[in-house]
């Protein structure tokens, strides 16, 4: 019988029974197993990835209930899931996202934030064009960041409105992680990406698709439509819920979503952005 390397414990099979050590071999060490080894790791990551995307928009919700039930074979963790959306939205920049320039905390958010931006012109002796450019050079990558705080704030109002169901607010959280992942996948790269071919399509006059991509309406209508399509039956399929309940939660919870979304994730990302320039 094998005894383990790493925590001395006897044990028969591939695997320590006590702390999961493999019990590697001679063949182990070969140039092939390493190749086969490689291969298999890529592989299976590729298809745990695409079996999770496809699971979410054809079964929202499926995926959270099954990780949550303990069935996490076949899938890609929807923690880490959403977080190769955010790596990939951070890499290729297709969309401008939640990111706001300037000018609208300027003219929308209020005299606190005029007044946050005047002091920052006075404190650096720069107008509003010269400061604006360099708020957009470091919000474009503090937006991506930050969005790793929406899955806890998503998380909560989940676990309160459906405390009543006596789930743990693990079970939240990965709901949260399957929610947001749908959502910036769809709004960060399936819709600019069809924006992009519509107006190459349609031979639409260039530099407009930015425009349209950056507008603040088309964000705020697309938000409504993706969740609207998607949130209701992942609530119903996670929760075993049925549909008037359902509509009821998810109206409660669309609207702390979009607060989370528009309102509390821009604030920070305005303040973080502005300490930061």
């Amino acid at each position: 019988m094998p005894v383990c390397k790493n925590c001395q414990n006897t044990f028969t099979g591939k695997y320590c029974n006590e702390c999961g050590e493999k019990a590697y071999s001679e063949h182990d060490r070969s140039l092939s197993h390493v190749v086969h080894e490689f291969s298999h790791l890529t592989l299976h990551f590729d298809s745990k990835i695409f079996t999770s995307i496809k699971t979410i928009f054809s079964k929202p919700g499926l995926l959270s209930k099954d990780f949550c039930d303990g069935k996490r074979k076949k899938y890609y963790p929807p923690v880490s899931l959403f977080l190769v959306m955010v790596i990939l939205y951070l890499i290729f920049p297709v969309f401008r996202g939640l990111n706001l320039p300037l000018n609208y905390y300027r003219d929308f958010y209020g005299r606190a934030s005029r007044q946050m931006i005047e002091e920052k012109m006075a404190k650096e002796e720069i107008q509003f064009d010269r400061l604006a450019e360099k708020y957009e050079k470091v919000s474009e990558k503090t937006a991506k960041i930050l969005l790793f705080l929406v899955i806890p704030m998503s998380a909560i109002p989940l676990y309160l409105i459906f405390y009543w169901k006596r789930k743990y607010l693990f079970d939240s959280i990965i709901l949260s992680a399957e929610l947001n992942t749908t959502f910036i996948f769809v709004i960060f790269f399936m819709i600019p990406l069809l924006i992009l071919l519509a107006f190459h399509l349609f031979h639409l006059p260039a530099g407009n698709e930015n425009k349209f991509k950056g507008d603040l309406g088309a964000s705020i209508l697309f938000y409504f439509v993706v969740t609207g399509l998607f949130f209701p039956a992942a609530i119903h399929r996670f929760y075993e819920i049925g549909w008037a309940k359902t509509i009821l939660a998810y109206l409660v919870f669309i609207v702390c979503h979009a607060t989370i979304i528009f309102v509390i994730y821009r604030y920070i990302l305005f303040h973080v952005t502005m300490a930061l320039v």
